[in-house]
């Protein structure tokens, strides 16, 4: 496997990034540019950096001369062609160039110039937070944890499912320690699961595989009842007790139920529930007027929400009975018994 990788410009050199660290098997560097490396055998990475200069048709070979920053000498070597490829530990290096006419004659030398190269780092994602996002929540805003997740990092996600683009992330910031800040674009990302790539400056990078799901919020249930209507002396009548019922909605475990007087911003009632109904059994606790109730599905392990509700739904009738008065009497005042 092999990368290339563009490096920051360094003061009349062209040198750029490398690592020599051993690297995991399951990272896979991306091609880059400039510089190129090749994942061995046994998993270590082997880089190759590329010195440039600008060349001369006429002349006829190029030599160049290569030190370590104490002067130890690293190679000199000839080349025909304006470049030379090395391959170079991280450190400060220095090196000059002399040029060669057709003659085979020294026609000039370069002062010497200074390049240096920078050890790239192998990041290794461990976690992230929230390990569920929900698409109503907008943006994604994720923490990412790990080792040597250093600023300049590239971070994209993928679904996935087949045929997928990468998303690249908007944001990258680093949270101190051991961790990224990752903000994504909120278009383009469907309900599905979701694997994360880190891309050190030097191509050296780190997958989490199937790190988040991305899905909707519970909707909120149908078939509200009682809903839209008056309760009369007749429906009341014949009741024990006042019913509320709603469709079952899938993967909810409770349901959050309120019940309101009038426009009260406080309910008289609150209570979870595991089904998809309540009832107010004295109702004597009611009176006349119009009140209003909401439902809302969850899905809960234990007290912790794990698939919160998308919205309430929410539902008014009213009570309108007669005004009743003191009967006038219409028996005698005399009676008979035995």
């Amino acid at each position: 496997m092999a990368g290339r990788g563009r490096c920051p410009a360094l003061p009349r050199a062209a040198i750029l990034l490398l690592c020599l660290l051993g690297l995991p098997a399951n990272l896979h560097p991306q091609a880059m540019g400039q510089y190129s490396f090749t994942i061995l055998p046994d998993g270590t990475p082997r880089y190759t950096q590329v010195l440039r200069w600008e060349g001369n048709p006429t002349v006829f070979y190029y030599e160049v001369s290569v030190v370590r920053a104490d002067g130890t000498p690293i190679a000199t070597s000839r080349v025909e062609s304006p470049e030379l490829s090395l391959n170079l530990s991280p450190g400060d290096y220095r090196y000059k160039i002399a040029i060669y006419n057709v003659l085979r004659k020294l026609a000039a030398e370069l002062p010497w110039q200074e390049f240096t190269i920078l050890k790239a780092r192998i990041p290794r994602l461990t976690g992230i937070e929230p390990e569920v996002w929900f698409l109503e929540d907008g943006q994604p805003r994720l923490e990412l944890s790990g080792d040597e997740l250093v600023p300049g990092a590239t971070v994209t996600m993928q679904s996935d499912s087949e045929n997928s683009g990468s998303i690249p992330a908007t944001a990258v910031d680093t949270t101190g320690g051991s961790g990224l800040s990752v903000v994504f674009p909120d278009t383009g990302i469907a309900a599905g699961q979701y694997s994360f790539r880190i891309v050190n400056p030097g191509g050296l990078s780190s997958t989490l595989r199937g790190a988040l799901r991305v899905r909707h919020k519970l909707p909120a249930p149908g078939g509200l009842k009682p809903a839209s209507v008056v309760l009369g002396a007749d429906e009341l009548r014949g009741m024990r007790s006042l019913q509320f019922s709603w469709d079952d909605v899938p993967e909810a475990t409770h349901y959050l139920f309120r019940f309101y007087r009038g426009t009260d911003r406080e309910p008289v009632i609150r209570v979870t529930l595991t089904h998809p109904s309540y009832s107010i059994a004295d109702l004597s606790t009611l009176d006349r007027g119009t009140y209003r109730w909401t439902v809302e599905a969850v899905a809960k392990e234990g007290e912790r929400v794990v698939i919160p509700a998308a919205g309430a739904a929410d539902a008014e009738f009213s009570i309108r009975l007669p005004k009743l008065v003191a009967p006038k009497l219409t028996n005698g005042e005399t009676f008979y018994g035995w």
